[in-house]
């Protein structure tokens, strides 16, 4: 069973795993709440309403921000955008979960807090710069009735990280966490129209505005329950990067998703063993 993404998200592998299961067993299944059709009216009553709003919401937010991310690279960039991808994937070490969650209780944010803002002081590492523009990832399920709708309900959002060399690492957690909690609160500004309202001038070797994305898995690998049957997930290759470099943080690791026309392997692994060994560090 192989879903497109663009019709399904994380969140709905579970929805998909336990209704599965359940027809399986011969269980009925309660009837639906709600649509994907119902949440595509509400959504677009919503943005026509906020979009104007949120866009200068995010323009002001984003003033003077650098458009550009610019990773130390292997070869020099194409003249056109290739989206070639490739992956690998880095372990915590035993306990770092669990360092993560008491830090994020400690400063009152979350685990993506955390995990965000360890991953600005790497960016500061890498370029020098202390401010930047990364995507990551946000979940548009705030009606209660699409809970349980299987689909695409995600959107793709830039956060600033700045990074203050006079502040302790706690500080820049709270940070993280504020930036997504604003993220979150402005849904209604399309990445391609901040693009367009900031001015940021197209580049064909490049993604406008962000070019490297951030994304905090918080959902755990579901299990079908099928009495009698095995079942295993199995692991796909991604057929390609839209960004120069996607991180996925697991709950055991992160996995790179990064074009290979830029960066050597050697340099993506090197990356996220630098990763790991910073968060480790900053997180005890």
């Amino acid at each position: 069973l192989t879903l497109h993404h663009a019709v399904f998200d994380g969140w709905s592998q579970d929805l998909l795993c336990a209704d599965l299961s359940a027809a399986y067993r011969g269980e009925p299944l309660p009837p639906p709440v709600a649509s994907y059709a119902d949440y595509a009216v509400w959504r677009a009553g919503r943005d026509e309403r906020r979009e104007a709003v949120d866009v200068a919401w995010w323009t002001g937010h984003l003033a003077g921000a650098p458009a550009i991310v610019d990773l130390p690279r292997d070869r020099p960039r194409p003249a056109v955008q290739t989206y070639r991808g490739a992956s690998l994937r880095q372990s915590f070490p035993d306990g770092a979960a669990e360092s993560v969650l008491a830090l994020a209780a400690r400063t009152g944010t979350t685990r993506a807090g955390v995990l965000l803002a360890a991953f600005g002081q790497l960016l500061r590492r890498l370029t020098g710069a202390a401010d930047h523009l990364v995507a990551t990832v946000v979940a548009d399920r705030q009606l209660a009735e699409c809970q349980e709708v299987a689909g695409f309900f995600v959107d793709i959002v830039p956060v600033r990280l700045r990074a203050d060399d006079a502040a302790d690492f706690a500080t820049h957690v709270r940070d993280g966490g504020a930036e997504l909690l604003a993220a979150t609160a402005h849904p209604a500004a399309p990445v391609e129209r901040l693009v367009e309202a900031l001015g940021v001038p197209r580049d064909p070797t490049r993604a406008p505005l962000v070019q490297v994305m951030f994304n905090v898995l918080n959902f755990s690998e579901p299990r079908l329950d099928l009495p009698g049957v095995a079942s295993a997930w199995l692991p796909v290759d991604k057929p390609g990067s839209p960004f120069d470099l996607t991180v996925y943080v697991h709950d055991d690791g992160v996995e790179l998703l990064y074009n290979p026309d830029l960066f050597d392997h050697a340099r993506m692994a090197g990356l996220a063993e630098d990763y790991v060994a910073l968060l480790g560090a900053l997180a005890a």
